[in-house]
């Protein structure tokens, strides 16, 4: 295949975070990526969400992603089924040089989980349970 993008003028990639869960996994770069290479463990099924001249292949707890300068990189590049950890991701420029991403698992964000330790039980078992009348007097004062 021939490139249809010149590959040196790529931007090159200085910072990416690569966010999964719920079924799909994106990365966001602030230039363009040439391959990625992605350790995890687990099981899963994926479904190629990239374009034309991106390969990916999964197996063996790898994921490795690579171009043939066809398409540009999509962000929302996987979308997958079963459970899966990602312990690493290194992200490829064109230029040949490597980072490591930040990576983000949307299943353990606990801020916004239905599931907590707080008794969110509105009762206060301190007030009064007896069933006593309460009364109060009221003076009037004259002036």
């Amino acid at each position: 295949m021939k490139a249809k993008f010149r590959t040196k003028e790529m931007p090159q990639v200085t910072q990416a975070r690569l966010t999964y869960g719920k079924g799909t996994m994106n990365l966001r770069t602030n230039g363009e990526p040439a391959a990625v290479q992605i350790f995890y463990t687990g099981k899963i099924k994926g479904i190629n969400k990239l374009g034309d001249g991106w390969t990916q292949r999964i197996g063996r707890n790898v994921i490795i992603i690579f171009s043939f300068a066809q398409t540009k990189f999509e962000s929302e590049f996987l979308h997958y089924i079963g459970e899966i950890d990602i312990i690493e991701c290194k992200v490829v420029s064109w230029n040949q040089t490597s980072i490591l991403s930040k990576i983000v698992n949307l299943d353990r964000i606990t801020w916004n989980s239905d599931v907590s330790d707080f008794n969110f039980d509105a009762r206060k078992y301190e007030e009064i349970e007896k069933k006593d009348k309460t009364s109060r007097i009221i003076k009037k004062s004259s002036i």
